[in-house]
């Protein structure tokens, strides 16, 4: 316990110069109708359960919504962007999706896996968790920059509780902080593991 203290401790001391996205749809909103409202660059962004995002009364084109409803939601402005992360949902399937806005074009990137995390901003990178899936993504040039796969199969990695930044390490506490990943920031590597039986 005295180790899980000390990682909290230097989740305060250390996630100072990252960012939280914020969460703005979650499952208690299944019946709700209206919009969620985004503020971006004296515009509104709009986004409603079902999926619709609409800036500028345009409806912005991603994913697959035909079948899914919206679990949750997450939003971030980042260097003249709006950055929203979506988790679908249909009974027991479900994705998700990293969708960029800004004044010139509309962008969306599908990820396979639900228990969408809330993700965390470091300069220019999206660090988001799905079940088995670490992801960095580089918001800039739109691509993955790493991504750690099959986390599930081999340590029953099912959601991250929180995400925590520091020079050169992530740091993913998972499962109700049972367990914990240091992942080297630049190249995705797993450096230590720590896991509690129950």
């Amino acid at each position: 316990m005295k180790f899980f203290a000390f990682v909290f401790y230097f989740y305060i001391c250390m996630n100072l110069f990252s960012q939280e996205m914020i969460k703005i749809i979650s499952n208690d909103d299944r019946l709700y109708e209206g919009f969620e409202i985004i503020n971006y660059n004296e515009n509104e962004i709009k986004i409603n359960y079902n999926g619709v995002i609409e800036y500028n009364s345009t409806i912005i084109p991603h994913g697959n919504r035909d079948y899914y409803f919206i679990e949750s939601a997450f939003y971030c402005n980042i260097q003249n962007n709006v950055v929203i992360t979506l988790q679908y949902t249909s009974g027991g399937y479900g994705y998700s999706e990293i969708v960029i806005i800004n004044e010139k074009e509309n962008w969306s990137y599908i990820i396979i896996g639900f228990n969408l995390s809330n993700g965390l901003i470091i300069e220019n990178y999206l660090i988001i968790t799905t079940i088995s899936k670490i992801i960095k993504f580089d918001i800039v040039k739109k691509n993955i920059c790493w991504e750690i796969n099959d986390l599930y199969e081999k340590y029953r990695f099912n959601h991250s509780d929180k995400i925590i930044h520091n020079d050169d390490s992530i740091i993913v506490l998972y499962n109700f902080y049972k367990g914990i990943f240091f992942i080297d920031f630049e190249t995705g590597n797993i450096n230590k593991i720590y896991m509690l039986n129950n």
